[in-house]
């Protein structure tokens, strides 16, 4: 800093001295260059007359003894004067002779027979006389240009002879300043220095009295204000960086408490800008909180840019507000989740904190409470109504089935009865045929068997199964499973399953299960069924009908996944989608016992998971998961 501050003030002084000598001379110069140019024509005229004068008496003597050749080496001598451009010599010997010497190309002497003189170009004539006798006349032509070369030549050596001056004063002006200037001030600067880095004990030994004197005395008097601001400031300084410390330990307490809740936190201004951003909210959407804070919420959380009419609300109420299961896109999957707004009113401050609870899991918890809740009663309540309606319907199937016999010819006792009664059983036979009788008791026993069938069904929902249970690769289940749903009449007849285009998602080297085969194959082809009537029905199909089906391994179990691209279903069919007779089939077209059979299969039989995930317009998922070892 001192070299810099000494620097600084040598070379603005020297450039002050130096520019001031260099103007002053350098006019000078320029001063005496533009006398010189005015005075050039004079000076021309003066060596011109002087050339002339002194050529003329040296030629006198060789012309007069006809010295040819002497004449020549004069002329030429003379010619020697670059200034010199052209030289006649006119004789007046009766021949009327003339040496006219110019110059070449290559400047050099050379005589030609003709010249005229060019702009600029001064000549002069004088006689040539040998005591009263004129020999003849001898004109020399000049240029100005090397007169005025000669003076722009002493004009460069006027401003070098200045530049040496310049850099003599330089010279002399640095070493002033670096003894009167420099060196003092580079102490006092040296002892600032030690001073800024705490070092209060310098001695500063400046004894003159001028400005440098009065700065040096001002010094010492800082020192002396600073040693006891120090001393103070220290104080306080080691009371700041305790309360600091406590702050800083406090705020990362609080973050660590904020990053440590599951729940997504965003805090949010009055205007929608973050201005907390927590390690929930960083994991589900992938913005790192140094990049959200700041930002406007609908532009780094759009699902919840809806919230912030309801921020607004809550700030200006003062209430809390709480949405409950409210469907958010959170990363790849559509998770339910609880919106509940804090609002901010303290200390002048005004915003919201946003905490989003994912629930999803906790919902299908609970649902699946309540249904096994309903599976138990309705199970105990399906066994009795399934005995009580056993016993009546076998009468009747039986009673119709004998109506039915009586009313056909082939058994004798109905001959002999129709004879009694005067008649045939031909006759019987083909009244009860044009009345429909027959074709009655034929709707009758259909009705029964499929009455029979009902209680059967609802007999095997109540019940836990015997069956047989073997180690079996459940990918091998579900092929199977789908080559019959391609042979089953009914989907062939209503859906069409082997138009649907499958997917299969099957993790390698999958470990067997423990399961009875004709049950879990049950299971399937109940959701192939559903998921088929599902890609049907939806009127808007935008592609082709498509069934993903996923099997891979699961913290001890094999989960399968079945999804289709159908219509999808609404919040309250999805709560009720496993009770039994519960469908959303038309008339006769279903019992409603498929997913609850198929529901009690996998929880009570095998002592695994089912579960369903779907959305309006989405399609459903159908999620079954299997143990490996099955202990039930």
């Amino acid at each position: 800093m001192s070299f810099m501050v000494s620097r600084s003030l040598m070379i603005q002084l020297s450039l002050a001295v130096v520019l001031i000598t260099s103007s002053v001379l350098t006019g000078f110069g320029l001063y005496r260059y533009q006398k010189n140019l005015q005075k050039l024509p004079d000076l021309l005229e003066q060596r011109l007359e002087l050339k002339a004068k002194r050529l003329s008496i040296s030629l006198r003597t060789p012309i007069f003894n006809y010295a040819e050749y002497e004449t020549r080496d004069i002329i030429l001598s003379e010619m020697e004067d670059p200034n010199i451009v052209a030289l006649v010599v006119s004789l007046n010997d009766g021949h009327s002779s003339r040496y006219i010497y110019t110059r070449s190309a290559s400047n050099q002497p050379v005589q030609v027979k003709n010249f005229t003189p060019q702009k600029e170009e001064r000549q002069i004539t004088r006689k040539i006389l040998y005591e009263t006798n004129e020999l003849g006349e001898v004109t020399i032509c000049m240029t100005p240009k090397f007169f005025r070369y000669q003076l722009q030549q002493n004009f460069v050596s006027d401003l070098f002879q200045i530049g040496v001056l310049d850099v003599i004063l330089i010279s002399l002006v640095i070493l002033f300043l670096r003894l009167r200037f420099v060196l003092p001030v580079k102490q006092l600067t040296a002892v600032s220095s030690e001073i800024s880095k705490g070092r209060l004990d310098q001695n500063i030994d400046v004894k003159s009295r001028d400005e440098i004197g009065v700065l040096a005395h001002s010094f010492i008097i800082m020192r002396d204000a600073i040693k006891k601001q120090i001393v103070d400031l220290n104080n306080e300084i080691d009371e700041r960086i305790k309360a600091e410390g406590e702050l800083k330990h406090l705020r990362n307490y609080l973050k660590n408490i904020v990053d440590s809740m599951p729940s997504i936190l965003v805090g949010v201004d009055a205007h929608g800008k973050i201005t907390q951003w927590n390690m929930e909210a960083e994991k589900i959407t992938g913005v790192a909180s140094r990049d959200a804070n700041g930002k406007n919420l609908h532009d780094v959380f759009p699902q919840l840019s809806y919230a912030m009419e309801k921020v607004i609300q809550s700030v200006h109420n003062r209430q809390i507000r709480k949405d409950s299961k409210v469907p958010l896109q959170l990363g790849r999957n559509k998770r339910l989740s609880d919106i509940t707004i804090y609002p901010l009113v303290t200390n002048g401050v005004e915003g919201a904190v946003i905490r989003v609870d994912d629930i999803t899991e906790r919902v299908r918890i609970e649902e699946m409470i309540v249904q096994s809740e309903k599976m138990l009663s309705v199970g105990g309540l399906a066994a009795g109504m399934a005995h009580e309606i056993n016993n009546p319907l076998a009468g009747i199937l039986q009673n119709v089935q004998v109506m039915g016999n009586r009313m056909k010819i082939g058994l004798p006792k109905n001959q002999q009865v129709a004879e009694e009664c005067g008649t045939t059983m031909a006759s019987i036979e083909q009244y009860a045929e044009k009345r429909g009788l027959l074709s009655m008791v034929a709707m009758i026993m259909e009705a029964g068997q499929r009455a029979a069938k009902i209680v059967e069904n609802m007999l095997s929902f109540s019940r836990k199964g015997q069956g047989n249970f073997e180690q079996k690769q459940l990918t091998e289940l579900i092929e199977r499973t789908i080559e019959l749903a391609g042979s089953d009449y009914d989907l062939k007849k209503k859906y069409d399953f082997r138009q649907i285009h499958i997917v299969r998602e099957y993790e390698k080297s999958l470990p067997e299960i423990y399961c009875e085969q004709t049950k879990i194959q049950q299971v399937f082809l109940n959701l192939f069924k559903n998921a088929a009537q599902a890609m049907v029905n939806d009127k808007n199909d935008s592609g082709k009908p498509c069934l993903i089906i996923r099997a891979r391994r699961q913290e001890g179990m094999v989960c399968v996944e079945v999804e289709d691209n159908g219509v999808g279903m609404d919040e309250e069919t999805r709560k009720r989608i496993f009770e039994p007779f519960f469908t959303t089939k038309e008339v006769g077209a279903g019992t409603g016992l498929g997913l609850s059979i198929s529901y009690f299969i996998v929880t009570e039989d095998h002592g695994g998971e089912m579960s369903v995930e779907s959305f309006p317009g989405e399609g459903t998922t159908f999620r079954i998961c299997l143990p490996i070892r099955n202990d039930h």
